[in-house]
This record gives C-alpha cells, structure tokens and sequence, in this order.
C-alpha cells in the first residue's frame, strides 16, 4: 500500500482533526500523566477517578474474562496495574471516541455500529493472537487492533454524507483505501497513523495502523514487525471471504496462510478463533460500554455471511475441477500427440531405410544400362528408372516435411484454418531439388 503524503489543499480537510477529536479535560489529565514518566499508578488512579465513565470501564475490563485471575479488582489503582498504561490509554481514548452520534441515525441503510463491532474484532484477535504466539505485550496488541480502523471516525465525522456510501459499499473490499485515496487525497489507515501520532501513542502503534492494509507476499514479509502481522492477520481473520466486488478469495486465504506460517500461529488455531470471535465482540463490547446493536442480529448476519462463503468457495472448487479436469484433458493431448511424433519419427526411418535401398538399387541398373549389361530397348529401362528416380526424390520430400511437423512452433496453416499447409511446402521443396538439378529435363507432374 503506497503511502500518502496529505497536503493542505486535500479534501480530507485535515487541520480540522484537532477540532474533530478533542478529548474532556479530565481525559486530557490522565492522557498527560501516562505520557510522564515520573508518574504512579496512585497519581493516575485519581486523575482516572475525576472521570466515571472511564472510572467504569477500567474496573470493568480489569474484571473481565481477559484478566480476572480469580481475584476481585474493586480499586482503580489495582487495575491500572493489571492492565498497564497501554491499556488505560486505549480506554481512556474510547470512552470520548465510541459515543453515539445523532448524525448517523438519518442514515437508515447504514448502520454505524457494523464499523465498531469491527473494531472489536481486529482488537480481540489480534490480542489472542499475540497471546498464541508469545508476544510480550498482547495488550499492545488489543490497543492496536482496536484503533487500526479510527481513520473512518474521522471521515465519518467530518463528511458523512461522502463516507457512509463507500464504507457501506466497499468497507471489505480492498479497493476502499484506492477510493479514499482519489475522494480525499488519503486513505484512513495513514488518518489513523495521525491520530495517533497526535494522541502521542507509542510508535509501534503508528505504523501497525498505517499498514493495516498492506498487501503481504513471501517476498516482503519481513519488512513488517510482528505487531504489523499480527494486526494485518486479525483484520482478515475479521473481514469477509468474498464481497459484491469479487474480491480474491484465494489472495485472503493466502494472506491468512502466510502470516500464520511466519508468525507461528497454526490454522487450527485461527480455525477455531473464527468460530469463538462473535461470543468474544459481544462480551468486550459489554465492559467498553460500545454499543454494536442487538446480539441476535450479529448472528444472524454472521450466518448469512458464513453461507454466502460457503457459496462463494463452492463455487470456487467447482471451477477448479474443472480446470483440473481440462489441464488432464490437456496432457493427455500433448502426451498423445508426442507419441505421435516419435511414431512419425521411426515410420520415417522405416520408409526412409527402404528408400535408400531403392535409390541404391536404381543408380545399379543405371550403370547396367550405360555399360549395356542391362537390355535397353526404345530407352524404356532408362525412363522407367528417371520416374522411380522422381518418385524417390517426392518421397524424401515428404519425410523431411514430416519431421517438420513433429516441432509445430514454425508451422504455417492454411488459410488461417486449422488446417496445415503441407501442400505448399512440399512444392517448394521440389522446386528446389529441380533447381539443384536432382530432377530431370522432363520431371512428370505431381499434380
């Protein structure tokens, strides 16, 4: 994915991000005392507390199934500690971001909540992931994959009316960052690196946001960090297999397949936490307060999408077998028509062995006839001997353009038929042989 240099004059707008996000003083305070160094969990916890709602969702992400470890947290600065100031950023930073916003509510083909729930999705994967393969700061991870798609807040902010329609049409296509980048003049993945940049998150995270889109092959794969991977692998693990715009299946699965492989993450793996995904996004969306819509609907759109894959990957193997069926097809005509040419080949040394031995037998009674061993009368011996002779010759003719023939590359066909045009090349290599004087005065006519 090309990297976007954005300019004043973008219709993106940029210089209004400040305006478009900024946080409650309180959140402000808690934003600057993780950024200090020289600060204690006891500071941050007060700072935390002049806030209720970010007081809530810490206590209650410290008390959920991704940290409880059997011990209740009932103080902020016992949380803070379990969680890590990642982890309170990442909180602090959506309890002003996830909020509802009475603008989208006129749109009533779209449905907002369908972009959060994805948000979820990529985070909680790509902290299980990161859980699976040993990294060592899988709630990095969760904060990475949580804000990978914040650029579409900031469009989605600034012009709805522009945005909605290509995230309601392209939000799982591949094509969405090439589209923003011709609306805006950027893409959202770049958005999200500045806003992360302006919210001084770690570095890490800037460019696991920007090259959440980035197209991974064996060849460059290394030129990512794990984090890059481990969010580029979770985004496709939560975005569909197919879509209205016949996105390449087989270039996700291979994306999927290959980041595994280099991560260390085995498909069993990524198999089953596809199957435990939904239950997870319902349950974080619980204790981080953001509002996905009714669980009952999730799963059933889940459904729908997992039969339209399933469709879709049908259809898929059906074609392959019958490429499969015409590459056999296939093989057997070139095997058939090789043994063809070697049948030629040996036919012609057959034919060309018997030919030699007239040949031979001919210029003898020649010599019979010149030293009149041989009766000649009225020349009849000798014309006879002329037209074997001629006959001969025809024949050798035909042999080399049968060995011709075994190697098609060069070979002309009649009429821009499918037919070859075996006669025309034989009359000029009898032309030739005449020229060379192996004809006679009076050569017969083959016509």
């Amino acid at each position: 994915m090309e990297k976007i240099t954005e300019t004043s004059s973008t219709p993106a707008n940029l210089e209004s991000m400040d305006d478009v996000f900024a946080l409650p003083q309180a959140l402000l305070e808690v934003l600057h005392l993780i950024d200090n160094e020289g600060a204690t969990a006891q500071k941050l916890g007060q700072a935390v507390m002049h806030d209720p709602n970010l007081t809530a969702k810490i206590l209650r992400m410290a008390n959920s199934s991704y940290y409880r470890r059997g011990l209740e947290i009932s103080t902020v600065n016992q949380a803070i500690m379990m969680l890590g100031v990642s982890m309170v950023k990442c909180l602090a930073l959506s309890a002003s971001i996830f909020k509802p916003d009475e603008r989208f509510d006129k749109y009533e083909d779209y449905d907002i909540r369908e972009v959060y729930s994805h948000f979820l999705g990529v985070a909680i994967a790509s902290k299980e992931i990161a859980s699976e393969m040993g990294y060592n700061k899988p709630e990095e991870a969760f904060v990475a994959g949580l804000l990978h798609d914040f650029g579409h807040l900031y469009f989605l902010k600034v012009d709805p009316d522009k945005h909605i329609p290509l995230l309601r049409d392209h939000f799982y296509d591949q094509n969405l960052v090439k589209l923003e980048q011709n609306e805006y003049g950027v893409d959202h993945a770049r958005v999200g690196r500045m806003i992360a940049q302006k919210w001084s998150l770690p570095e890490c995270l800037w460019s696991a946001i920007e090259n959440h889109h980035a197209i991974i092959t064996t060849d460059n794969i290394d030129q990512f960090s794990d984090l890059e991977l481990i969010v580029i692998l979770a985004d496709h693990i939560n975005s569909r297999a197919y879509s209205d715009n016949n996105r390449d299946i087989e270039q996700h699965l291979e994306t999927v397949s290959t980041i595994a492989e280099r991560l260390g993450v085995k498909n069993e793996f990524i198999t089953e936490l596809g199957f435990i995904l939904l239950n997870e996004i319902v349950e974080a969306a619980g204790f981080l307060g953001i509002n996905i819509g009714d669980p009952i609907k999730l799963m059933q759109r889940a459904n729908q999408e997992l039969f339209e894959s399933y469709v879709t990957i049908e259809g898929l193997f059906k074609e392959r077998q019958e490429l499969s069926k015409r590459v056999i097809e296939e093989e057997h005509r070139i095997g058939a028509l090789k043994s063809k040419n070697i049948a030629i080949a040996t036919l012609s040394h057959y034919i060309n062995n018997a030919a030699t031995i007239i040949s031979g037998r001919t210029q003898l009674m020649q010599l019979m006839v010149s030293s009149e061993e041989l009766n000649n009368p009225d020349n009849k011996v000798s014309d006879a001997l002329r037209v074997i002779e001629t006959s001969l010759s025809k024949i050798m003719v035909v042999l080399a353009e049968l060995k011709e023939l075994t190697n098609l590359d060069n070979v002309k066909f009649y009429n821009n038929s499918d037919a070859i045009d075996i006669d025309e090349n034989v009359r000029k290599r009898m032309a030739a042989l005449e020229a060379t004087g192996a004809e006679s005065d009076d050569p017969p006519d083959f016509d």
